[in-house]
């Protein structure tokens, strides 16, 4: 917060413990930051954050299940070994839950079977 007001304040743009239009444009006129950090920043001009605001929820125990079960999933792919762990009734949980995890198999598997054809 002191950043940010620091930075608000030599700009002399209002010190009101938020982020507005103004600073959001501010920060998005500094040098050394991407194009499309920039085009983000710029974006972000209609938000207003006030201090303490979160963008996100708190974190819950539950959680901390989650991310388990999906790191041991990346990790084996063996969806119904994956399945008992965490207690699925069935496999088709397990993978409604944590499909997203398998979109980069997409890829890997395209990329493969272009070098094959490729041989």
């Amino acid at each position: 917060m002191a950043t940010l007001t620091g930075f608000q304040y030599d700009l002399e743009l209002q010190c009101q413990g938020s982020v507005d239009a103004p600073t959001w444009l501010a920060l998005s006129s500094q040098t050394g930051i991407t194009d499309e950090l920039r085009a983000e920043l710029r974006r972000s001009s209609s938000i207003a954050l006030e201090y303490g605001d979160m963008d996100f929820r708190p974190p819950v125990f539950h959680d901390l299940r989650h991310t388990a079960v999906s790191l041991y999933l990346s990790v084996t792919k063996n969806v119904k070994h994956v399945q008992r762990i965490a207690g699925h009734k069935d496999a088709t949980t397990t993978l409604n839950t944590y499909a997203e995890l398998f979109e980069d198999d997409f890829f890997t598997a395209a990329n493969g079977l272009d070098r094959l054809v490729a041989e």
